[in-house]
């Protein structure tokens, strides 16, 4: 960020996603799956995936589309042959929501080994941090990129990587390649922003319906589609709350306040998050007169504040910040120490001397 030129980091939340299980719709022989419930409202399929059922096919012990668990959820033999679940290879925000979420929703879930190994066993989330250290790569709070058993025979620190279950795995760089490998591979699924699926997505490929901890909690029977308004209610309840400005200067406790790893209210569709936005704090006026800071607080005041930037959200699969974050937004913003300002501002007292971003 080289602080010394520029100032601090401003990192702010910009809109809410939900992180959507996609699938092939043939099962592993290429077969069409045999889905017999009924698809939810904003939803796109009836295919119905319980927290175990997640958890189970992540860590590798639900390996077929016949497995018990997934044909008790769906009133029937979905179909046979192997489940492919398919993962980002690059470092990626959508795969720390993922893991983010499936650390804290995983930990108390267990079930069979697999098909055929009837021992019982942690469905935890098992597959480590990239970016740790070998004195501790485990996956405490996600992970931006993580140890899958086909990607790393060895994690950074030498020990195998295992798959006890024997589930089948594969790998893409990208959403988008990630979403092509899906609609590519019999039987496979994977993870994206909803805006790589339908329904928002014209054309793509169907999502599955996940629990939340409500729905599981109060024995509701129901699953919860990707949309933005159960992202958003997911959401609600992370309240970003700094005790002093310099806290709210730091970019850190604003990431650190803004996860909601199992969202307890009722609605939420149980992997979703914010996507950031990271500026300078410095600036300079630039001698052609396109000044970025005028044009960068023009649009964050469009898109935090206009019912037209609200609607494309929607459209794409996205929903706006809450309130309660848009008001501490702007107490930075707003902020002649902490927030965004000119060099030559004399009242920027923590820009004074920097160059500034051109």
């Amino acid at each position: 960020g080289n602080p010394a030129k520029f100032g601090n980091i401003i990192q702010l939340p910009a809109l809410i996603g939900p992180v959507a299980i996609g699938f092939n719709g043939k099962d592993g022989t290429g077969a069409t799956l045999n889905i017999l419930p009924a698809t939810p409202a904003g939803g796109s399929s009836g295919l119905n995936l319980s927290r175990k059922a997640v958890c189970g096919i992540v860590s590798g012990h639900i390996t077929k589309w016949d497995n018990p668990i997934l044909t008790a959820l769906n009133g029937g033999v979905l179909g046979t042959g192997n489940i492919t679940f398919v993962h980002r290879t690059d470092g990626s925000g959508t795969t720390f929501l993922f893991a983010n979420a499936l650390v804290e929703q995983c930990r108390y879930e267990f079930g069979p080994t697999n098909e055929t190994t009837p021992a019982v066993v942690s469905y935890a989330f098992p597959w480590t941090d990239r970016a740790g250290s070998c004195a501790n790569p485990l996956v405490p709070v996600g992970a931006n990129q993580v140890n899958w058993p086909d990607q790393f025979p060895t994690d950074q620190c030498g020990n195998a990587v295992p798959n006890t279950g024997g589930g089948t795995f594969a790998n893409a760089s990208g959403s988008g390649s990630l979403v092509t490998l899906v609609t590519s591979t019999n039987g496979a699924m994977g993870y994206a922003s909803s805006d790589f699926w339908l329904p928002v997505k014209v054309g793509g490929l169907k999502t599955a319906n996940l629990q939340s901890q409500w729905d599981i909690t109060t024995s509701t029977g129901q699953f919860q589609p990707p949309t933005y308004q159960g992202a958003q209610i997911a959401m609600s309840s992370a309240i970003p709350r700094f005790a002093t400005a310099a806290d709210r200067a730091n970019p850190l406790a604003w990431s650190l306040q803004g996860v909601v790893p199992n969202p307890v209210v009722k609605g939420s569709y149980p992997i979703a998050g914010f996507t950031w936005l990271d500026m300078y704090q410095c600036y300079q006026p630039h001698a052609n007169g396109n000044n970025p800071l005028v044009w960068f607080s023009t649009w964050l005041n469009y898109v935090y504040g206009s019912p037209n930037a609200a609607d494309i959200l929607h459209e794409n699969g996205f929903a706006e910040v809450p309130g309660v974050w848009i008001t501490e937004i702007y107490n930075l913003l707003n902020d002649n120490n902490f927030g965004p300002r000119y060099t030559s501002d004399p009242a920027a007292v923590n820009c004074a001397g920097k160059v500034g971003a051109y």
